[in-house]
Order: structure tokens, then C-alpha cells, then sequence
């Protein structure tokens, strides 16, 4: 989710009687903490290869490093505030930090949830990572709630509902995309994502071994616009040289569904990998190429971005 909309739900728990309870400390923390996990994406600064390792990372992305953030924000709080409750203070900074694991659940970029027990990623697919709706329903919840305060519970259970009827819509129109494309399908592995920021067409993505077959759907009219096979090429042999690029083990890292194309001129080899539906999002990044030579040995290897 994007940062103004963390801040935002932050904002409308903390309004709800942290502050006359705890103080301003204790509505700085709701926010904070609501914000803190995303500062792993401060690694963009030192380029894609950094941000994509470290971006939703275990230690900012899962509720093993919520415990340990939340007990650095606590120490962080007694230490240098005048607010000398520990105990309440971990309580806000954990609640707040799970509320961003959760609002990034939703996104298409899986989170590393349950470390440390397990290092598996989750997502739910079901909203862009800005969601016009969202972002708007927030932002009327917290001027309401600050235009009339007495009644700012209501307000947000009411933004709480709507939200709630709001996903339940995007996950029925989800189901319907994957239930048409399984149709015509064969018993490849399904997965709808959002397309682009309409509200009922998806990007139904078929995984067969290295192949997959992309359409988009909508989930209401029950048609499918645009189907296309999108196959790698290249034997496993030169795939595996590639990925002991720093830039494709990183891209890989991010890439949920990877495939190559490898193209021989002289005697060069090189090596293009892309992600199924990041070629069709429209985001900067294209996918990453690696050259290699004669014998074997990476020449060359940068990521592509999408021009402007």
C-alpha cells in the first residue's frame, strides 16, 4: 500500500483515544509505526538490485520483525520521551506495524508474514498499491473524524464497513476471473492480479513448467479481452549461468513469474529476463540482461528500465 494510506489509517486509529488516553506520544507511535516498515525502501538510493533485495524484507515485513521493532520502538520511547510506559508502547507499535503487514497483504507484492517460522511469502492480489478507493475513503474518514471528533468512532466503522464490502466485491470479482479463465485452462497453476487500477479486470496468469499463458478478464461481463502464451527460451544450462548475476538473483527475488529469452550473436550470449506481469503493468522496471561469451563467463549485466 502506498505510504499516504499508511499514514492515514495510522492517523484514524490513533484518533480513536490514544491521544486523550496516552498523550501525543502515544498517537506519534500509531504512526510511526504504521510507516516504519517501509523504510526499507529507502534502499532505492543505491539502486533496483538494492530495492528489490531489501523491500519487504523479513526483519521490516512479518510478524517476527514486529516483535523486535516494536521493542526498539518501546526501549527508543522510555529512553528519550517523557512517556515511561514500555509495556503500552509496544502495544501501540506492534498494533500499528500489523496494520501495515496487513494493508500490504492485500498488494501483489508478497510478504515474508510468518517469520521466522516459515520463510514462505504471502499475498492476497487483491488491490494495486495505491488503490484510488481506498486512498479516497481514507481520506474523507480522517477529515471527518477531525471535523466532528465526537463521533469519530462511528466514522470509522462505518469507513470499516465500507472498506469491508469494498474487498469482498474485489475478492468475488477475483474468483470469477480465475473461475473463467479455469474453464478453458489446462491444469496449470491460476493466479488473478489486479490490472492495471480497473475495478473488475484481472490478469489471470497460467503457470505451465516454464511457460505461461496471460489474459486479462473481465470479471463481470464474464469475458476474457487478451490472451497470449508467453514461453522461455534457452536451455537450463545457460539459464543457471545467468542467475549467478547479482542483478538476476536479486530480480529473481521479486519476479513471481519469472521467464528468459536468450538470443546467440558471434559468439555472445545473452540473457533477458522478465516477469510476466510486470511486462504488462507499465512499471519502470522491465527485467534485468546479462551477456555472456564463449566459455561461459558473465560479460556484462544491468537492469532495464522502461523509458518515459
Amino acid at each position: 500500500m502506498d505510504l499516504l494510506s499508511h499514514v492515514l489509517l495510522g492517523s484514524l486509529v490513533a484518533s480513536v483515544g490514544l491521544q486523550r488516553k496516552y498523550g501525543l506520544v502515544a498517537s506519534a507511535t500509531m504512526v510511526a509505526a504504521n510507516l516504519i516498515p517501509d523504510l526499507d525502501g529507502a534502499s532505492a538510493v543505491l539502486g533496483p538490485r538494492y530495492f528489490l533485495q531489501y523491500h519487504r524484507h523479513p526483519l521490516t515485513h512479518s510478524v517476527g520483525g514486529a516483535v523486535l521493532l516494536s521493542a526498539a520502538i518501546a526501549a527508543g520511547i522510555n529512553l528519550f520521551t517523557p512517556f515511561k510506559r514500555p509495556g503500552v508502547a509496544f502495544g501501540i507499535a506492534f498494533g500499528g506495524i500489523l496494520l501495515h503487514l496487513l494493508s500490504d497483504l492485500l498488494t501483489p507484492w508478497p510478504i515474508p508474514l510468518l517469520w521466522p517460522i516459515t520463510s514462505r511469502t504471502y499475498s492476497l492480489d487483491l488491490i494495486n498499491f495505491l488503490d484510488p478507493f481506498l486512498l479516497v475513503l481514507l481520506l474523507a474518514s480522517f477529515f471527518a473524524t477531525r471535523h466532528w471528533p465526537e463521533n469519530g468512532l462511528a466514522v470509522i466503522a462505518l469507513a470499516l464497513l465500507i472498506a469491508t464490502g469494498y474487498l469482498g466485491f474485489r475478492f468475488y470479482s477475483q474468483q470469477a476471473a480465475i473461475n473463467q479463465v479455469k474453464g478453458i485452462s489446462s491444469t496449470g497453476k491460476l493466479a488473478a492480479l489486479p490490472h492495471n487500477l480497473s475495478l473488475v479486470a484481472w490478469d489471470v496468469i497460467e503457470k505451465n513448467g516454464t511457460d505461461y499463458t496471460y489474459s486479462v478478464v473481465d470479471a463481470l461481463r464474464k469475458e476474457i479481452r487478451d490472451s497470449r502464451v508467453i514461453q522461455s527460451s534457452g536451455d537450463q544450462q545457460t539459464l543457471e549461468i545467468s542467475k549467478k548475476s547479482n542483478v538476476v538473483r536479486a530480480f529473481l527475488k521479486r519476479a513471481r513469474f519469472p521467464f528468459a529469452l536468450v538470443s546467440k550473436e558471434g559468439n555472445k550470449i545473452t540473457v533477458e529476463w522478465r516477469d510476466v506481469h510486470l511486462l504488462f503493468t507499465g512499471g519502470a522496471l522491465r527485467g534485468v540482461k546479462v551477456v555472456l561469451d564463449g566459455e561461459g563467463n558473465i560479460v556484462a549485466e544491468k537492469f532495464e528500465l522502461r523509458s518515459r
